[in-house]
């Protein structure tokens, strides 16, 4: 099993690799024997973990975890129920209900 920082390095190594070899990142992962699921992954981890450092040496305020989001009232939509789902994958559902 290879360590944390091996693997870091390895995918860094295959993103970069993708991105200058001109093809699509379905065309590389299966000319390189990849799971694309895990390239994704990877490719987002490593970007995500970038654009992390940068947003925290930056004097931008950060967003809030939470945003308080308002539902209009029964009294001004005239409607008494209301249903949000969320499909939040491998056949899971979050529903939650007003009314």
């Amino acid at each position: 099993m290879r360590s944390s920082e091996e693997k870091t390095r390895y995918w860094q190594e295959m993103v970069t690799a993708q991105e200058t070899s001109g093809l699509s990142t379905p065309q590389f992962c299966q000319g390189q024997g990849l799971v694309l699921s895990q390239f994704y992954y990877w490719r987002q981890r490593l970007r995500g973990g970038a654009s992390q450092k940068t947003a925290a040496s930056s004097s931008v305020a950060p967003l809030p975890e939470f945003l308080k989001l308002g539902l209009p009232s029964e009294r001004e939509t005239g409607i008494s129920s209301l249903e949000i789902r969320l499909d939040l994958g491998a056949g899971c559902t979050l529903t939650i209900r007003r009314g």
